[in-house]
């Protein structure tokens, strides 16, 4: 009797602890403190699974702030494994629920969610765009060691964004910003990378992973992991070839670990050409291997990643273009002001302002013309059917209607495609996204990263107008 009571009680027990357990809820900042716990030691699918478990739970609750904390978490983690794709749909779905919400700490990391997948996708003047916007948000948090922490990490990704682009300047700018804020093992690592990549001030390099290595005890793994592949690097350059293998070695099971894959690579190609070097020639097959194999891995991932669209570009332009009109309103109604209280005081100067004025009508006028010439409506209506029907026949409309817009463009751009001429030809026509995308069978997304990219090899800027650019050829 007494081993079935027994039984039975066991039985309640582990019913009442499986309960308590699936009942769990997550507050944010207990969700941070876990998530964080889990980044130090290197837990990156339990920081993935419990930010699940607690998606789940706030969206049952209709928590805005939770969702968006939980998918801005799975997303920056995804990264690290090269998941862009999957991280940035994370992003994606909550756009939404950052509008609404009034939390500049959340809307940073949503930013720097962005930023992070940008460049680990190569976009790092775009990565860039969004670091300054995470900046933006980030300068508003009211907590003082919140807000140095998230203005530290975006400018450390700036830093590695701008090495990326080689602009030295900003990259000491940056390490500066980051110094001023909160000295950290990454931020030593880093300037001891910079030391490194320029093959040069080697003392320097090791200066700095000394002083990094003091912070130990701040060290989360995947810290750890980079001042062993950096120490690597720098024994390397010495060529203290099994010294140098020694730190790799330790570095290895450390990137391996927590998932970077990107580390893994890079760590597995040091290893296998420092045994080339050592003529072990079987151990740097091995490695070349797994080097190779995970390259291939991660290109395809990038591959998948590469289409996904760079959302909201033309919006966010048409917005900037919308501030710029209304600044530049204001100037116009002060120097309209002005001309008036002028006109009562002087008399002499207000003429010469009226005729300088009839000369800005005057040629207002002239351009009107000129633009209404090359505005027929007829003509106008026709390129467009000619684009609607998909006609082959419509780049070769297109070079008649407007010959000089073509020559010019051809003689600046020799290496445009025909594919590429063709929608410059459609941009030219001043036909939205929307209608781009239904005439050429294509998804908004995709026509706005064949905007982008067009943008990319024609070397523009991002504070050049690229839509000004193209009717005014």
């Amino acid at each position: 009797m007494f081993p079935l009571q027994l039984k039975k009680l066991i039985y309640i027990l582990f019913i009442l602890i499986f309960s308590l357990h699936k009942s769990q809820a997550y507050t944010l900042d207990e969700l941070d403190r876990i998530t964080e716990e889990y980044r130090k030691s290197g837990k990156m699918k339990d920081i993935i699974d419990i930010n699940k478990k607690a998606l789940a739970q706030f969206q049952k609750e209709n928590n805005k702030e939770g969702i968006v904390l939980a998918s801005i978490n799975i997303s920056n983690y995804l990264v690290i494994n090269t998941e862009h794709k999957e991280s940035l749909l994370y992003l994606e779905k909550i756009e939404k629920d950052i509008e609404e919400i009034e939390n500049p700490e959340l809307k940073s990391r949503f930013y720097g969610g962005y930023g992070r997948n940008y460049c680990y996708l190569g976009m790092h003047e775009l990565s860039n765009e969004y670091f300054n916007k995470a900046i933006k948000y980030g300068e508003q948090i009211l907590d003082k060691d919140k807000r140095k922490r998230r203005l530290y990490l975006c400018y450390s990704w700036k830093n590695l964004n701008f090495k990326e682009l080689k602009i030295p300047d900003s990259i000491k700018l940056m390490e500066r910003k980051c110094l001023a804020l909160s000295p950290t093992p990454f931020l030593y690592a880093s300037i001891a990378e910079r030391f490194l990549d320029e093959k040069k001030h080697l003392d320097s390099a090791e200066y700095y992973l000394q002083k990094g290595y003091t912070l130990n005890k701040k060290f989360s793994l995947y810290e750890k992991g980079l001042f062993f592949y950096n120490y690597g690097r720098l024994y390397t350059e010495k060529k203290e070839y099994k010294k140098a293998l020694e730190y790799y070695l330790q570095a290895k099971p450390i990137f391996e670990k927590t998932k970077s894959l990107s580390e893994r690579r890079i760590t597995y190609d040091k290893i296998y050409r420092i045994y080339k070097t050592l003529n072990d020639i079987k151990s740097s097959d091995e490695y070349y291997k797994k080097y190779a194999f995970l390259t291939d891995s991660i290109s395809r991932r990038e591959r998948k990643a590469i289409n996904i669209p760079i959302k909201n570009i033309a919006e966010e332009k048409d917005e900037q273009k919308k501030d710029e009109k209304f600044q530049l309103y204001i100037v116009i109604i002060f120097a309209v002001l002005a001309s008036i209280l002028t006109f009562y005081f002087i008399r002499k100067k207000n003429l010469k302002n009226q005729r300088q004025k009839d000369k800005i009508i005057d040629e207002t006028q002239q351009e009107t013309i000129k633009l209404k010439k090359r505005a027929n409506p007829i003509i106008f209506n026709e390129m467009k059917e000619l684009a609607k029907n998909a006609d082959p026949f419509f780049l070769t409309r297109f070079k008649e209607v407007y010959p000089e817009f073509y020559e010019n463009l051809i003689s600046q751009y020799p290496t445009l495609t025909s594919n590429e001429l063709k929608f410059c030809a459609l941009l030219r026509l001043n036909l939205s996204n929307k209608e781009i995308s239904h005439y050429e069978n294509l998804s908004i997304r995709t026509v706005e990263t064949r905007r982008y990219r067009l943008r990319k090899k024609l070397n523009f800027s991002s504070d050049t107008d690229f839509n000004k650019w193209i009717m005014e050829l």
